[in-house]
């Protein structure tokens, strides 16, 4: 017998609550035995998935806004101040007079 097209999405649509049944009530079988068998185990993989929704979900880091920009007075003032650092200590007596110092006089492609 001929049950017209508009009953044909809900048998389906049964038939799929029926298979999601199925499965909830399988995820939640294992679930409870995973939790029986070692529940620090589950613990820690809740607090993690947890902690990866949080990091997923919240807002992105928004830098402050930016300081002003220097003047040319500023600027002027800060490099006269300003005294540059040896990248090295300074050669010894020793160092200074010894042959053995190589010294580089070019470089050759």
């Amino acid at each position: 017998e001929y049950m017209g097209p508009h009953l044909l999405p809900m048998a389906s649509l049964t038939t799929v609550m029926d298979h999601a049944t199925v499965v909830v009530g399988y995820a939640r079988d294992v679930c409870a035995s995973l939790y029986q068998n070692d529940p620090y185990h589950v613990a820690i993989e809740l607090a993690l998935a947890v902690w990866v929704l949080y990091l997923m979900f919240k807002r992105s880091y928004s830098p402050k806004a930016l300081p002003e920009k220097l003047t040319q007075k500023e600027i002027s003032e800060l490099v006269e101040e300003w005294t540059p650092v040896p990248l090295c200590p300074p050669l010894t007596e020793r160092q200074a007079n010894s042959p053995e110092s190589p010294i580089l006089e070019s470089i050759e492609p």
